[in-house]
């Protein structure tokens, strides 16, 4: 809690100064409008508020539809828990008055803050795992016991968390530059000494308390499948420790003498147990299989357990368990009560009492710490960007790798010492040896050699024809000019949009600290763009750059109109997606559709797709919505377009690529497959629908070394 003084709003506390609504001890989370949106009937709690005055006042900074507004209303009872309007506690709605703060509120004296004392409140699991989804070897289903730790009452987000891993796997002029981040890098010439210089790809890693083992998957080939490797730190020798895996993808050691690894097949994910007897091959037990995703695998409490973090199907959110390897019973430690939250990274300490999260909102990155035993939280901290690992180097400091250096903090205080830079995030993973050494997973180089293939659609091999590019091209767009086509670079941690002209030359257009996502080109040549979230149009000529929606908006994707003047995309309001039509003359947008999450124009009528991916034909829309049959996936990666009166869209599996035709006048479906890497699913689709553009990558290669601590510590 602050040492501010506090407002009391019924039961809860709200910090005017920082704008932060607590309950008892915990701070909630809420977007920016909704907490504004508080602050403003706060202020003018002796009267009804109409909606005319809250767009003037609370919207002034932008227009929006009356149903945009309601929604913040609505999320803001849902946060006060003031949802039965019949018997309102909080906000009552008088017709054609308005809205009124009626709940009881005084100021209250200053409160110190005590967080490390504050106890955490964990509830009992109560609610039965998906029996028929997840299942083990033998047939039967994993048992979930009432649980032995405690269960975390924080939010979840598992699409957030399915993107954490699709991350984890794949890692001029003047142009306007937006948001640049500058750091002074530290212990750049550390020295570090190379384990191991076996060639090809590596995800993940593990470490034997020992130190003798060192466990990996990788891969030399995007032909191939990964596998796990075993190196003897004693001998240097590598050993392959699985032949047959569909992608090995996540990796640990149980104790000194077992290991776990998933593959990263999405939709039937398995855990397997292997022991890793030198002298013979050993065959794995299967601990977890049909699962839809595996999200994090970590040594447990015991030597008996495993910390694994699944997704039991794809609507499911992700959750941590314990997992016992002989009884294979699960005990929930880390769930969900609300989508807005998602924690995608964890790590017990040395006496297993503590146990590090990692959690991101649409707001921040925080770390908490929590104590297993007494269920207290003993410290939150802010984290500046996304966590790739957190590993501890003794029960009282943690080791944090981030894209841009590697961090040691001192849980007591929260005092952070930045040990290494990592420059341009080619460390992408590591782990602590005995609290000594530290081993890390770094590429030799920021991006994976690629090229780009345009091809006719049905993906014939003799229409194929390359486009060389330089590694820091990440992504490709077709341009509504022939003679160009727009690109996105990544390049020290740096990205940037450029025109990229028919003799290879670039040309920037803008550059940003932020993920650049190209959506689509007008007819006169604006560029819609999503950067981490928020829409944006570009005017290439001109350098001009306009903002469209808020950073706090949840966006699914947007689309311009055939005729350039409009922009059409999915937002969530209040749990619910709806189809918003942007006016880009007079930015005011009005809602066309409800239950649905994105649209696409024809020359008569839309396809539409609801929160299941489900498409429909909708000739107006006033019009009775007409099912499809067919279904697109939401996954970051796969894209989908409309051309000529047929739907082109992309899926994959981490095997293949498929790509994706339905001819709307006749109802043909097909499906053509190529190896994924080798089509990248991020494709384009020209505007005939003719020819497709895609990304095609080799392998990035990584190597594992290996830093003391104490030489970090001396620089």
């Amino acid at each position: 809690m602050p040492t501010t003084p506090l407002i009391k709003i019924g039961e809860f506390s709200f910090d005017l100064q920082q704008s932060i609504l607590y309950l008892g001890q915990a701070e909630l989370a809420a977007e920016p409008k909704v907490i504004e949106l508080l602050i403003y009937l706060y202020q003018h709690r002796e009267r009804y508020v109409g909606m005319e005055e809250l767009h003037q006042e609370v919207w002034r900074d932008r227009v929006v539809s009356d149903t945009a507004v309601r929604g913040t209303i609505k999320k803001l009872r849902a946060l006060l828990g003031d949802t039965d309007l019949t018997q309102a506690r909080y906000i009552k709605s008088v017709s054609k008055k308005g809205y009124k703060l009626i709940c009881t509120t005084e100021e209250t004296p200053q409160i110190a803050e005590d967080i490390g004392e504050t106890p955490y409140t964990f509830s009992p699991l109560n609610d039965p795992l998906d029996q028929q989804l997840l299942n083990v070897s033998g047939g039967y289903a994993a048992e979930v016991s009432p649980q032995k730790y405690p269960k975390l009452k924080f939010h979840l987000g598992s699409m957030l968390l399915m993107l954490m891993v699709f991350i984890l796997i794949f890692s001029l002029s003047n142009p306007p530059i937006l948001g640049l981040k500058h750091f002074t890098h530290a212990n750049e010439q550390a020295q570090s000494r190379l384990l191991s210089n076996f060639p090809g790809e590596k995800i993940s890693l593990s470490a034997s308390s020992d130190g003798r083992y060192i466990v990996f998957t990788g891969r030399t080939s995007v032909e191939q499948d990964r596998q796990v490797y075993l190196l003897d730190n004693q001998t240097n020798q590598i050993k392959q420790a699985t032949q047959t895996v569909k992608n090995a993808l996540l990796v640990a050691f149980v104790n000194n003498n077992t290991i776990a690894y998933s593959n990263a097949e999405l939709g039937n994910s398995t855990l397997f147990l292997q022991t890793l007897d030198t002298t013979q091959d050993q065959a794995p037990i299967t601990l977890l299989s049909g699962v839809y995703a595996i999200i994090d695998i970590k040594s447990g409490p015991s030597d008996d357990e495993l910390l694994v973090n699944i997704q039991t199907n794809k609507d499911a959110a992700a959750m941590y368990f314990t997992l016992n390897i002989h009884t294979r019973v699960l005990n929930r430690l880390a769930t969900v009560s609300s989508s807005d939250e998602n924690y995608y990274q964890a790590s017990l300490s040395p006496n297993k009492h503590l146990l590090a999260l990692a959690k991101v909102n649409a707001e921040q990155h925080q770390l908490l710490i929590v104590d297993i035993v007494t269920n207290q939280l003993v410290t939150e901290m802010h984290l500046p960007e996304t966590v790739d690992s957190i590993a501890w180097r003794d029960n009282h400091q943690l080791i944090v790798l981030d894209q841009y250096a590697i961090e040691q903090v001192e849980i007591g205080t929260q005092q952070k010492t930045r040990l290494l830079a990592n420059k341009e995030g080619l460390i992408t993973a590591l782990t602590i040896v005995n609290g000594d050494d530290l081993l890390l997973l770094k590429s030799t180089q920021a991006r994976a050699s690629r090229h780009y293939v345009e091809q006719d659609i049905d993906l014939t091999p003799a229409s194929a024809k390359l486009i060389q590019v330089e590694n820091a091209v990440s992504s490709m767009f077709y341009s509504t000019h022939a003679e160009q086509k727009w690109i996105t670079l990544l390049q020290d941690n740096i990205y940037s949009l450029a025109r990229f002209d028919h003799k290879g030359k670039q040309h920037t257009v803008f550059q940003t600290d932020k993920a650049i996502e190209i959506l689509d080109e007008s007819p006169d040549g604006i560029l819609l763009l999503k950067v981490e979230g928020q829409l944006i149009a570009v005017t290439p000529m001109t350098g001009e750059i306009s903002y469209l929606t808020r950073s706090h908006q949840l966006i699914s994707d947007a689309i311009f109109t055939q005729d350039g003047r409009h922009i059409l995309f999915g937002q969530r309001i209040a749990n619910q997606w709806e189809i918003e039509e942007l006016d880009l003359l007079t930015l005011t947008s009005q809602t066309l559709l409800t239950g649905y999450r994105a649209i696409r124009t024809l020359d008569q009528g839309y396809v539409i797709a609801n929160a299941q991916g489900e498409l429909y034909l909708l000739h107006d829309l006033h019009s009775q919505p007409e099912e499809l049959g067919q279904s697109i996936d939401y996954t970051h990666f796969n894209r989908w377009y409309t051309r000529n009166n047929k739907i082109i869209w992309t899926s994959f599996d981490y095997h293949y690529t498929y790509l994706h035709q339905l001819d709307l006048d006749d109802r043909h479906y097909q499906v053509n497959q190529e190896r994924f890497l080798k089509l990248y699913p991020r494709v384009s689709v020209s505007a005939s629908g003719e020819r497709v553009l895609y990304l095609s990558t080799q392998v990035k290669n990584a190597n594992i070394e290996e830093i003391n601590l104490a030489q970090l510590d001396n620089k």
